[in-house]
Formats: C-alpha cells, structure tokens, sequence
C-alpha cells in the first residue's frame, strides 16, 4: 500500500488503482451501476471498486470522480443542468448506485440525471465522467 506523506501525492500507487484510474480516465459510462461497469475490465466488483477510489482520495492521489465540466457554461444553460453542475461540485457519490443517489438528492430519477448527462455531453458541456485531481472542495 502506497504511504502518504502530509500534504503530498503518494509516493506510489498500486498496479491495479493505476490500472483502475486509466480505465475511469475514459470516462464513467450512464448505466445503473456504473462502478461495477468500471470494474468488470479489471475483475473488480463495484464495492471494490468505491472502496479503491476512496482510498485514492484519502492518499490525495485522486480529488473525487465525476463531472469534467466544460471551462465556461454559456448564458443560455438550462436551468436544470445548472443545478446538477452544483449537486456535482463535490464528485458523484461514491455508492453502487450513484445516480440513483444523485437523483434522489435534486428530486429526480436516475434516468433523468442520466438524460440530463447525455445530453450535456452532446452538447459539449460536460466533457466526461472522470476522476479529477485534487482540488479545494465546499461542501454543501
């Protein structure tokens, strides 16, 4: 296990969290259970999968996981999507079912995150669903 020095990266990161974190560079894909989609290629169940990247955020080594938003939404975003850019400010929740829980925090279901989702990545707002690097975080 990689040992973390204070306000430091790990010094290193297991072969299989960099393997992980290379697969989820590509992006979380839209289905009910996306950690377990994620971790199918490696041969990681969904549970091991959140309890890697918390880990990789507790070493600092990731900041969280979820919306790469575009640098700069345009004046005409859908009201909508701009509360999901702030439910997501923190990351998606790091449970089996994450969008489930998304739309259980706005009021919605999991097919319409997902929706809401998709169609900010048609249109080139959201870039992906990916792990970010650390960075300052307000909660809600």
């Amino acid at each position: 296990m990689a040992q973390t020095r204070p306000g430091r990266l790990p010094r290193a990161l297991a072969p299989l969290d960099v393997a992980l974190l290379a697969c989820a560079s590509g992006g979380l894909g839209l289905t009910a259970e996306p950690y377990a989609a994620l971790g199918a290629a490696l041969g990681l169940g969904g549970d091991a999968v959140i309890e890697r990247l918390r880990r990789l955020m507790a070493q600092r080594a990731i900041g969280g996981l979820g919306p790469c938003w575009a640098a700069h939404m345009p004046e005409d975003t859908p009201a909508d999507l701009a509360q999901l850019r702030t439910a997501t400010d923190c990351g998606l929740p790091l449970v089996t079912q994450p969008y489930e829980a998304l739309g259980a925090m706005l009021g919605w279901s999991a097919q319409r995150v997902c929706d809401e989702f998709a169609a900010a990545l048609r249109t080139g707002r959201l870039l992906r669903l990916a792990p970010w690097p650390p960075r300052p975080c307000s909660p809600r």
